[in-house]
């Protein structure tokens, strides 16, 4: 609530090109924020609010292990883009910094619950697309 009360109420306090923030910030935080609701949509409820319900590696888990992480925190860098908003933009690189450091903790948690199954996928899959497997 509070990045949604700055946006508003700081909307355009810092300057940012017009055509930056309508023709590639804006459309670019919407595609990512649907990019990572679909991941989630492919995740499935239980399995995204922590209950180990089935192991999922299709859709965007074939390409990395936390792809609602990575598209949700682009999104937000964009979303701070969009309202040209310094104090907005500010708690938002603090969440994308908080949803990449996620999934640290979250690993030992997998490796528990499904143990070979995830220590293979870990092996063969990037936590970030493209990024080194291991990272």
């Amino acid at each position: 609530m509070c990045i949604g009360w700055l946006s508003y109420n700081d909307f355009s306090s810092i300057f940012v090109p017009y055509w930056i923030r309508f023709y590639i910030a804006f459309p670019l935080c919407l595609a990512t924020f649907f990019l990572g609701s679909i991941a989630g949509l492919q995740l499935g409820w239980r399995n995204t609010h922590g209950e180990a319900d089935c192991f999922v590696d299709t859709g965007f888990y074939k390409y990395s292990r936390n792809p609602q992480y990575v598209l949700f925190a682009v999104c937000f860098i964009f979303l701070g883009i969009w309202v040209a908003s310094a104090k907005a933009l500010g708690l938002l690189a603090l969440l994308s910094f908080w949803y990449l450091r996620a999934p640290f903790p979250e690993e030992k948690w997998l490796e528990q619950h499904y143990g070979e199954i995830y220590l293979d996928y870990k092996e063969k899959v990037p936590r970030y697309f493209g990024w080194s497997k291991n990272a």
